[in-house]
């Protein structure tokens, strides 16, 4: 009786052997079953692996990185130009206002006290200035002594009775948005009455362009009747 030999092994699923005769190494398919076409097993005896490399990975992740650190410096850039640029919008108007407002101030003021008494503003002398101080003192209508002084950058109103060096001055614009260097307040033989203003911002801007302090902003009306 012939026996039946059993040769341990492991063979495709339908039973037969690959075309080259062999198998893997180990003894095993893959795992779909099929060698390739060929018949053959890489040169490595590795089939090759489908997705992205750790090379391929990292190089994309650093080529993200520095697209996105660029687009965010580009972004920040732009933004505190626009930011720069609109404070210094906001400064400039926030300045001339005030002078407008102190210009308009005076004016009324210092003509309404003059008509009262019977004077242009040159005879009446309603007003005292202290150039040492940067501090003008005016009589109003009523009475009452106002005033109009310069500290630490900013332009003070004193809206009661006071003098240059009392307390309960009030300031007319945030030192922060914009400051002053310079205030002048004068009134010619001729009855021309004039205050000039000198911002810090365009003192910065001057000196930066040119090399040179820029000009006051001034301004004039007649004091007579």
């Amino acid at each position: 009786m012939l026996k039946r030999l059993v040769v341990k092994g492991c063979f495709p699923a339908k039973g037969f052997a690959p075309a080259n005769g062999s198998l893997r190494a180990n003894g095993f398919l893959p795992a779909n079953g099929f060698f390739p076409a060929n018949g053959f097993l890489p040169a490595n005896g590795f089939f090759p692996a489908n997705g992205f490399s750790l090379l391929e990975l990292l190089l994309a992740v650093a080529v993200m990185a520095v697209t996105t650190v660029a687009a965010l410096t580009v972004h920040s850039h732009l933004w505190a130009a626009a930011w720069q640029q609109q404070q210094a919008s906001a400064a400039r108007q926030g300045f001339y206002a005030l002078g407008y407002w102190l210009q308009r101030e005076l004016q009324q003021e210092l003509q309404v006290t003059a008509l009262a008494m019977d004077s242009d503003v040159l005879a009446a002398n309603p007003w005292h200035y202290d150039a040492s101080l940067r501090c003008l003192l005016y009589l109003r209508v009523n009475g009452t002594v106002s005033g109009i002084r310069l500290r630490q950058k900013a332009l003070q109103w004193k809206p009661e009775q006071g003098d240059c060096n009392s307390t309960g001055w009030l300031n007319l614009h945030d030192p922060a948005l914009f400051s002053l260097q310079e205030f002048d307040f004068t009134i010619s033989s001729s009855g021309q009455v004039q205050l000039c203003l000198w911002p810090a911002f365009e003192r910065a801007v001057e000196r930066e362009q040119t090399g040179q302090v820029a000009a006051p902003w001034c301004y004039s009306w007649w004091g007579r009747r």
